[in-house]
């Protein structure tokens, strides 16, 4: 498989699934699929707004079968959330400082959280309209990760509304609503005049008139994220690259306007994304890198910061 070519042929999945289905995962009874099903025990306890302790037989689990530094990590994590911390350890202080970024389970940080709420972009009310898409790419795009996400209000109508909300933080800086790092790497282009462009590329490409009230399929809603525009070969929106066209994509599969993804085009979308979904199938050995070149995206996508780079790979099982 080549993550950046559009062409794909079912065939080349083949001896992935195969590897898949021969992996100790595929078998409940392994010890492999009995820790996962344990993992999911644990994310569901973070749900629960009461502290919660797992139990006993979970721990002996982890212990039987070796994976104590896994555990050891969910379990701080748990502490962190049900606010039990007495002593912090380095990993829950980074936690506790930057929860958006390096909570490992990610749809219960924080901006998350509040981004669904009645009063977001991703809510029933605003999900399928254009106002609501201005607000998730002002999330996605610039927002993201700073402490303005947190305080201000999630809906921005229009320019004017967000350019007001700028206005009650006049003495912040500009780091205060925008993190260039929100994603890991420093992103010169991320910046808060994105907004205004956002606003100005729904009007001739609306989303309410993208998903018109229906179930839109996985690949075609990010594929109009990652849009170029016809008649003047530039990209659509500015500064959404492939990961961050995949978690929007992914957000409003949440939030119902969007279908969940098949296996296969979650194979497709995963490769040309190349971000830890690929480093992790690399990890169990279902993948084995035999040939890489770093390609800047700059060469597809001219909008997108230099830093931000895309791996044509080729790929075996």
């Amino acid at each position: 498989m080549r993550p950046t070519g559009e062409k794909h042929s079912t065939a080349g999945l083949q001896p992935v699934l195969q590897k898949l289905r021969c992996h100790p995962l595929s078998k409940p009874s392994s010890q492999e699929a009995r820790i996962l099903e344990q993992i999911a025990y644990l994310v569901s306890l973070i749900q629960s707004d009461s502290p919660t302790t797992p139990p006993q037989w979970v721990e002996l689990l982890f212990i039987e079968t070796g994976y104590t530094q896994m555990k050891y990590l969910i379990d701080r994590a748990l502490e962190v959330h049900n606010h039990m911390v007495k002593a912090p350890t380095k990993w829950q202080l980074a936690l506790m400082k930057d929860p958006n970024r390096l909570c490992p389970f990610r749809e219960f940080i924080p901006s998350q959280n509040l981004f669904r709420a009645k009063d977001g972009p991703f809510s029933k009310q605003h999900a399928h309209t254009d106002v609501g898409a201005l607000s998730a790419l002002t999330w996605r795009g610039v927002t993201f990760s700073t402490k303005f996400s947190e305080v201000e209000i999630k809906i921005f109508p229009t320019v004017k509304d967000w350019d007001q909300a700028r206005e009650r933080h006049s003495e912040e800086p500009d780091s205060f609503f925008c993190n260039q790092q929100a994603y890991g790497q420093h992103c010169e282009g991320r910046g808060v005049s994105l907004v205004a462009e956002y606003a100005e590329a729904l009007t001739t490409n609306s989303w309410a008139t993208f998903v018109r009230g229906r179930m839109v399929p996985f690949t075609e809603c990010y594929n109009w994220f990652m849009a170029m525009d016809k008649k003047t070969k530039k990209v659509v929106f500015k500064q959404i690259g492939a990961l961050t066209a995949y978690l929007l994509t992914c957000n409003y599969v949440y939030a119902g306007v969007v279908q969940a993804p098949l296996d296969e085009e979650l194979g497709r979308l995963l490769a040309r994304v190349h971000k830890g979904a690929v480093a992790g199938l690399q990890y169990l050995g279902l993948l084995q890198l035999v040939y890489e070149s770093p390609v800047h995206r700059t060469e597809k996508r001219p909008d997108l910061d230099r830093t931000e780079l895309e791996m044509d790979q080729t790929v075996v099982a």
